[in-house]
């Protein structure tokens, strides 16, 4: 539960001076820094648009939308009053993502085949 919205995250990763002890409950009280949504043809659109506008309101810095049917990751930094898109990659790409820059991630790798 994040500012009493709730939520199932697919991955996320909040900063030590923010969060420096896991919580040790089902939900977080502290919206995360980055959220990674893998989406699947169930929950695509309630992915992209009503989580979307819970992790924006919330307050959620980075927002990523990993697509495997596509082979695509689109990278969304919170602009405030919307989504602002970083970028998109996909396929084979050898990519540093941020807010993970300096870390390596081969996206091939990410994709059923």
């Amino acid at each position: 539960m994040v500012g009493g919205s709730t939520s199932r995250y697919g991955s996320v990763v909040g900063r030590r001076e923010k969060m420096p002890n896991r919580p040790d409950a089902a939900w977080y009280e502290q919206a995360p820094d980055w959220v990674c949504e893998v989406i699947s043809p169930s929950s695509g659109r309630h992915d992209r648009i009503a989580k979307a506008r819970i992790y924006l309101r919330e307050g959620i810095g980075r927002f990523w939308l990993a697509d495997p049917e596509q082979e695509i990751v689109a990278v969304r930094r919170n602009a405030g009053d919307h989504w602002a898109i970083v970028g998109t990659w996909g396929g084979e790409e050898d990519v540093e993502l941020p807010p993970f820059l300096g870390v390596a991630m081969e996206l091939g790798r990410w994709w059923e085949r």
